[in-house]
């Protein structure tokens, strides 16, 4: 019976789940109806096998502090015939001995010795005036002040503008006796006078003598002059005794001799120092002290003790007060046919 209910089962079981391909293979088969494929699954990598862990390798033990001894080095072959503790000695070849010279040498001339000459320096180059050697005398020259007359360094005072001013020499022109003094102490037509010590009050009083004839003065300062009529006015032509009253020189000789350059100035008196040069061409640059008042004065060259006129007072510097300038009298003399009367 039990064959029989297996025989039915597989009986009524489908028969056409896979129907037989038509290709020749009789291996290959085509799905059915309602047949879906499988998905194709990637397959999973095999895991990776663990490492076993690795024990960690023990440091190397830190050297020793102790010296190491030198491993000693291997005896050098001793050559054959020396002995152990000697080197052999080199052999050395003798050195070559220079022949003996037979002949004298030429004798050597001596060299010509040649003297250096060395330039010497003229009076001027040599010539360098001294700064600190300035002399001056106000207390023996205060009759400058109240001369009661005409005289080189006297005073002379502008009775026109109030000012004052030195005389600087007695010239003769045209055979008028005239006053020669600085060109800015005033104009033509300006009157001036002497000063005099009033002998019943004992005080200083302007005498008038004449008027300002000629007054030149350039930008620069290179040329300051002036000439008044000296009038009747009573004079003096030099303030020195006549032993040392010298003639009057050209200032362009100047450099030849270096000389000692003086001024006289009603103000300052007598002031002396070294001639330095020229400036502006032909302004005398001396060193002196000077004062306002001691414009137009005489100013004097000394050589061989003699006070030789040469320029008159013009003008000075604040910031060089122990510098001073004077207008050469050469072109003024020559210009204006002057005598001057030392």
């Amino acid at each position: 019976m039990l064959t029989t209910v297996i025989l039915t089962a597989l009986l009524a079981a489908p028969t056409t789940a896979y129907a037989q391909s038509s290709s020749s293979d009789g291996d290959d088969y085509a799905p059915g109806p309602g047949y879906q494929a499988p998905r194709e699954v990637a397959p999973a990598a095999p895991a990776r096998p663990t490492p076993a862990p690795t024990r960690a390798k023990p440091a190397p033990p830190a050297p020793s502090l102790s010296r190491v001894k030198p491993t000693p080095r291997p005896a050098r072959p001793v050559p054959p015939g020396a002995q152990p503790d000697k080197l052999p000695t080199p052999t050395v070849a003798p050195l070559p001995v220079p022949a003996t010279r037979t002949s004298t040498p030429a004798p050597v001339p001596e060299p010509t010795v040649v003297p250096e000459v060395v330039p010497q320096p003229d009076a001027a180059e040599r010539y360098q005036p001294n700064p600190d050697a300035i002399y001056r005398d106000s207390r023996n020259w205060r009759v400058l002040s109240t001369p009661g007359m005409l005289t080189p360094g006297g005073q002379i005072i502008n009775l026109s503008r109030r000012t004052t001013c030195s005389v600087g020499f007695i010239v003769i022109r045209n055979h008028h006796r005239e006053v020669l003094t600085a060109g800015h102490c005033g104009s033509p037509g300006d009157l001036f006078g002497y000063v005099a010590v009033d002998p019943q009050r004992g005080h200083p009083v302007a005498i008038p003598f004449g008027r300002m004839l000629i007054s030149y003065q350039t930008r620069d300062g290179s040329r300051d002059y002036g000439l008044i009529d000296a009038g009747n006015a009573p004079y003096r032509t030099s303030p020195f005794r006549p032993e040392v009253a010298g003639t009057p020189m050209r200032s362009s000789v100047l450099p030849k001799y270096n000389p000692t350059i003086c001024q006289l100035g009603y103000r300052s008196g007598m002031s002396c120092g070294d001639f330095i040069g020229f400036e502006r061409g032909s302004v005398i640059n001396f060193y002196g002290i000077s004062d306002h008042g001691d414009s137009g004065g005489p100013v004097y060259a000394k050589i061989n003790g003699s006070y030789r006129p040469i320029g008159m007072t013009s003008y000075g510097y604040s910031a060089h007060a122990t510098k001073a300038y004077a207008t050469s009298l050469e072109a003024i003399v020559d210009y204006l046919g002057l005598t001057i009367l030392y």
